[in-house]
């Protein structure tokens, strides 16, 4: 009787895990037509990807978590998803181009020697050879250093050579046009430029915010933190060779196409969550086939298969503290800094903060968590924050600004965050108290404001003890006497 209860058991595993995969094969493919319907593509477009059906992709092989190989060569990171996504859409093969470092891929984009790339910014330079589609990724660029550095405005507190970027990528093409007398230090990969940073071999690291985050969890560099802000940020796209315009319309139809949810979900597939392990089925089935065919060995198999259970247990218990050890290293990287910040939605809800900026509103970060920031300043500020806010919510564009509160100064940025449809969604808010910073400034000026004063009394005074020398000097001469001083001009 126990056997054959057991054998109904293993029977409803088998059916169970068949109707699950037939339900997720049925849910994808209905999921895609839906998708592919919703594309409305001229005929020349149609005729355009009849003919190209192969498309050469150049990608970043080692940045995180945007696109990457992983250890087994596979092209992974958000982008990755999205390209698998465009290309079951349009049922063509964009596959990237392996063995290619960053600057590799550039040239040969230039040279048409490859088609798309498909996580790239926008700059002067590169669209000289390159199309872009609209941007469906958007980070700002922050300023990373040690955390026993001092306090910093930007990058032209550092001395030449002391400031790390990535060779190749649109960040050197910024600093290099914006600071053209100035020299940088120019990695390879985040990687190195995050461990010189950590070694003290160069001072600070301009980059954005989601990889550096990833990747300083990634490597456990611990003494790391964002030191400020920058005005620039990373909008991110897909490039096209210029003799393929018609790609461009396709790409932007299709990447429009695509919801919100699904969007999201890429996104927190990669950022949100990085130490992901699917449980192994084909070990399962086989246990189960070996249950089924030798019945003779159930014993055995019964133990096996407790031993497999509890060891795919004590992985996801692995899997779970590995998760909660990535978000605490998070959460320390944002509380790090000196600067507060506040993620906010289109309503002014706050939807994150760190520890500074909670400590200046004298509460905990759980306690404004799900409230109006709004709610929370003062009512001679309110007004003009929320105009602010409203103006970022339109315009889609940055703001920055310095006000005064209980005596203290402080400078403040608000950032649009964009949706893929380029739609604004919500508000990053970075604000710095630079108090000391302007009283030292004031100080400065003060002394030398002084020092002037002083030369001016010290040259009217000297000028005079010259002419009243020469005056005696010259009566001595009336009187036939030598003169007494010597007039050195």
């Amino acid at each position: 009787m126990t056997r054959k209860i057991f054998f109904l058991f293993l029977l409803f595993i088998l059916l169970d895990i068949s109707l699950m995969t037939k339900l997720h094969q049925a849910t994808c493919q209905t999921g895609s037509i839906e998708s592919t319907s919703q594309i409305q593509l001229t005929s020349d477009e149609k005729d355009w990807l009849t003919g190209h059906k192969s498309i050469r992709l150049g990608v970043d092989p080692s940045w995180p978590p945007f696109e990457f190989f992983d250890a087994t060569r596979v092209y992974s990171g958000i982008a990755s998803d999205y390209v698998r996504r465009l290309n079951e859409q349009l049922n063509i093969e964009m596959a990237p181009v392996s063995d290619l470092s960053w600057p590799e891929v550039m040239d040969k984009a230039r040279a048409q020697e490859i088609d798309v790339l498909p996580c790239v910014a926008r700059s002067p330079e590169r669209s000289k050879f390159l199309f872009f589609t609209k941007p469906y990724l958007s980070f700002p660029m922050v300023i990373l250093t040690r955390e026993d550095a001092p306090f910093i405005n930007g990058v032209q507190d550092f001395e030449d050579g002391k400031v790390a970027v990535v060779k190749g990528y649109v960040t050197q093409e910024l600093l290099e046009r914006d600071y053209p007398n100035r020299k940088f230090y120019l990695a390879k990969d985040i990687d190195k430029a995050l461990r010189d940073v950590s070694k003290g071999k160069v001072d600070a690291f301009v980059g954005n915010l989601a990889s550096i985050t990833y990747t300083t969890q990634r490597m456990g560099l611990t003494n790391l933190r964002v030191a400020t802000t920058t005005p620039y940020k990373y909008e991110l796209a897909f490039a096209v060779r210029r003799d393929w315009p018609e790609l461009v319309s396709i790409l932007n139809k299709s990447l429009g196409s695509i919801p919100d949810s699904e969007k999201t979900e890429i996104h927190n597939r990669w950022i949100n969550v990085r130490f992901e392990r699917q449980a192994n089925w084909t070990l399962i089935l086989q246990i189960v086939g070996v249950i089924v065919l030798v019945s003779g060995l159930i014993l055995i198999i019964i133990l096996r298969w407790n031993r497999a259970l509890s060891k795919e247990v004590a992985e996801r218990k692995k899997t779970e503290e590995a998760l909660i050890e990535s978000r605490a290293a998070a959460r320390a990287l944002l509380d790090a800094t000196q600067e507060s910040l506040l993620l906010l939605d289109n309503k002014g809800i706050v939807l994150a903060v760190n520890e500074t900026a909670a400590n200046r509103f004298q509460k905990t970060p759980e306690q404004i968590k799900g409230t109006s920031l709004f709610d929370l300043l003062p009512s001679e500020v309110k007004k003009d924050r929320k105009a602010r806010f409203d103006k970022v919510l339109r315009s889609g564009t940055p703001t920055d600004f310095e006000d005064t509160r209980n005596g203290r100064i402080f400078h403040s940025i608000y950032f649009p965050i964009q949706a893929k449809t380029g739609k604004v969604t919500g508000v990053a808010i970075f604000a710095i108290d630079i108090t000391e910073r302007k009283r030292a400034e004031e100080k400065l000026h003060e002394n030398i404001a002084e020092l002037e004063r002083f030369s001016k009394l010290a040259v009217g005074r000297e000028d005079r003890m010259i002419e009243l020398k020469e005056e005696i000097n010259e009566m001595l001469r009336g009187l036939g006497q030598p003169e007494k001083y010597k007039i050195v001009a």
